[in-house]
C-alpha cells in the first residue's frame, strides 16, 4: 500500500483505532495505530481504502486471532520477535568496535 493509502485511511479514522466493541462503541487509542486489512490479504483482500482500517496494536492482535486463530498468531508473533532478535545480533556483531591485542 502506498504513503497516500495510509494517509487517507489515517484522515478517514481521525487517526484514531477504529475497532467497535460488542456495544458498539469505538476504541480511543491514538498510539501505536496500525493499517489492518478487514479482510486479510492472505484470505484474497486488497489494500483498498474500503478494506483498510486504523487499528491500536491490542485490537489489531484481537482481529488477526479471529481471523487466523490465536495459536497461529502467538507463533507468528513468537518467531518475528526471534527474527528480529537474529537481526539485532548480526547487526551489533558488525558495529561492533575491534578488541585490541594488548
Amino acid at each position: 500500500m502506498s504513503n497516500a493509502d495510509v494517509r487517507a485511511v489515517c484522515e478517514r479514522d481521525e487517526n484514531r483505532c477504529g475497532y467497535l466493541g460488542p456495544s458498539g462503541h469505538r476504541c480511543t487509542e491514538v498510539a501505536g495505530l496500525e493499517v489492518h486489512h478487514v479482510e486479510a490479504r492472505a484470505h484474497g483482500g486488497d489494500d483498498t481504502l474500503a478494506n483498510l482500517g486504523l487499528r491500536c496494536q491490542r485490537h489489531h492482535k484481537l482481529e488477526a486471532e479471529r481471523q487466523f486463530g490465536a495459536d497461529f498468531i502467538s507463533e507468528a508473533v513468537s518467531r518475528e520477535r526471534a527474527r528480529r532478535q537474529r537481526r539485532r545480533s548480526t547487526s551489533e556483531q558488525i558495529h561492533e568496535p575491534p578488541r585490541s591485542r594488548g
